[in-house]
């Protein structure tokens, strides 16, 4: 066994002797916090969810050493803080998944009035600057509870408020409305 693999094993031995003495608990416990943080990377409107889960565990297991002998407290709190930086640092680089090459591989409606509309919201999108297009498509793109967390996260990436950020998204829906209604009256869709 190589250096550096034996390195990460002991250093993962120890993660769950941290989280529980008992290996079983360990591990379920060990399943509910990764569980958790993809469900808090989601809410944050990260899309690579997993991926983040991933690195925020390997973060905390490569400084196990450390944490065990100078944290005091539940673990799971030591993780959703490494999983706060590390959110932090996933809005700062640009989007690696652009939300826009996803909404446009979506099939369009079944009725050809319905797909009509489609194409002409795929054109008026097309028109729109690459940081509008992604902005109002993250923007839109979750429903109910997750999406006043996701709409919290872009406003906290794009360093503005909320009402700032409702109010761009306003403006730019209210751009894509215009078009699509001039597409429509064209005749652009039939």
């Amino acid at each position: 066994m190589s250096k550096d693999l034996s390195i990460v094993k002991d250093n993962f031995e120890q993660l769950l002797t941290w989280l529980d003495p008992d290996r079983d608990i360990a591990g379920q416990k060990y399943e509910v916090i990764r569980t958790r943080l993809i469900r808090v990377f989601e809410l944050r409107g990260c899309f690579k969810a997993e991926e983040l889960t991933d690195e925020t565990i390997n973060r905390v297991t490569a400084k196990i050493h450390r944490i065990v002998s100078t944290y005091k407290g539940d673990p799971v709190s030591y993780f959703l803080g490494v999983a706060r930086n590390v959110s932090h640092e996933f809005y700062r680089q640009p989007q690696q998944i652009e939300l826009s090459k996803a909404i446009a591989e979506t099939e369009p409606a079944k009725s050809n009035k319905e797909d009509g509309y489609y194409r002409c919201l795929q054109q008026c999108l097309k028109k729109l600057t690459t940081e509008q297009r992604d902005f109002i498509l993250a923007y839109y793109a979750f429903h109910d509870t997750e999406k006043v967390e996701t709409r919290r996260a872009i406003a906290e990436k794009m360093n503005i408020s909320v009402s700032a950020m409702h109010l761009k998204a306003f403006r730019i829906r209210e751009k894509l409305e215009n078009c699509c209604n001039k597409c429509v009256k064209k005749g652009e869709i039939f």
